[in-house]
């Protein structure tokens, strides 16, 4: 999952709380699924977010002649730093289950092979998990294709064509997940219709709204808060299984957008505004290196006897500020360091 990754400081920063949010979201429901039944989904939130942040960005400068290798190298300089935090701290919880010879790890041969392909953003050929160091990397090879298409064929529609588009892929979606996939799939190499699926309507509707819906905000504290407790509220919805996947679809193709639209023409101000640009900053560091801290927690949960639930609140709090870590230490100079290096 990617989470939806802007290139430099933005405008919507409501948007930027709602990708904090979704991020959080992200990390309760792998450590507790019970919490937040729907958190999966921020999954194609994060797609279309991206669609519509990075066409309302880069529409422009890709018409008047910015080229696609130019384009790629700008997306590499801000994903990279942090997916090499995440695949470096995933890899050493790995190594070491590998070393005490638990149950379910890859060997050391498909374990070195794995990591030298995800070193290089590359999905693993030995392992049926396409990042098996850290699962929720599987939405950036995806974010990256549809980062190509944005600036070679969406960038050529028309919103017609774009409509068709998504309408399509809308149905494709319905038909990836009416058999034994749901909705919540994408990081393996079987389930990869669902995740073309996923990317291509997520992210081909967030074009279309960035395109679609006028540009004028409103500045309002209290709404730009409603819509950011209105996200987290469609995380916790709940649904006997045989109603799981026609839910998630309906959030999907008629919530996500709707909430995308609101967010989008609203504005805080004062400490709130600041709270959502943390928020924002620290979302795609805080997604990419939950994962291993899930484990941890878990087995401390375990090792002092005590209910994995109560440990929630320290967890979210650890997830916090290793993602703020990772902006400071890594994620900043990496960027710095890797725009001298791609684009001069």
């Amino acid at each position: 999952m990617n989470a939806a990754v802007a290139d430099g400081p933005g405008r919507y920063t409501t948007l930027d709380g709602m990708r904090g949010i979704a991020a959080i979201a992200v990390a309760v429901m792998h450590y507790d699924a019970a919490l937040l039944p729907c958190g999966y989904l921020a999954v194609d939130f994060f797609f279309m977010l991206s669609g519509f942040v990075l066409a309302s960005r880069y529409d422009q400068p890709l018409a008047d002649g910015l080229g696609l290798m130019r384009f790629l190298a700008i997306r590499l300089v801000r994903l990279y730093p942090v997916y090499a935090v995440g695949t470096a701290f995933g890899a050493s919880i790995a190594l070491y289950l590998v070393l005490r010879h638990a149950p379910g790890q890859l060997a050391l041969a498909p374990f070195a092979g794995s990591l030298l392909v995800n070193a290089a953003m590359l999905p693993s050929p030995f392992s049926a998990d396409l990042y098996p160091f850290d699962l929720a990397a599987w939405s950036l090879l995806y974010e990256l294709i549809a980062n190509i298409l944005l600036a070679t064929v969406f960038l050529r529609m028309d919103r017609l064509f774009l409509v068709i588009f998504v309408l399509a892929s809308g149905l494709m979606l319905v038909a990836a997940t009416s058999g034994d996939m749901d909705v919540s799939w994408g990081d393996n190499w079987t389930s990869w219709p669902v995740a073309v699926a996923r990317t291509a309507f997520g992210f081909g509707c967030g074009v279309l709204i960035s395109r679609t819906v006028p540009r004028r905000s409103t500045v309002n504290r209290t709404l730009a808060m409603s819509a950011c407790l209105l996200l987290l509220a469609v995380f916790t919805i709940p649904a006997p299984r045989e109603w799981r996947t026609p839910i998630d679809q309906v959030i999907v193709f008629l919530l996500w957008p709707a909430i995308l639209i609101f967010g989008s023409r609203i504005e805080p101000f004062g400490r709130i505004g600041k709270l959502m640009m943390f928020l924002g900053s620290i979302s795609y560091g805080l997604y990419l290196t939950h994962l291993p801290l899930v484990y941890m927690f878990r087995r401390l949960a375990f090792r002092v006897e005590i209910d994995e639930f109560a440990l929630i609140p320290l967890f979210v709090l650890f997830a916090i500020a290793t993602a703020v870590l990772a902006l400071k230490l890594v994620d900043l100079p990496g960027r710095r360091l890797l725009g001298r290096l791609l684009l001069g």
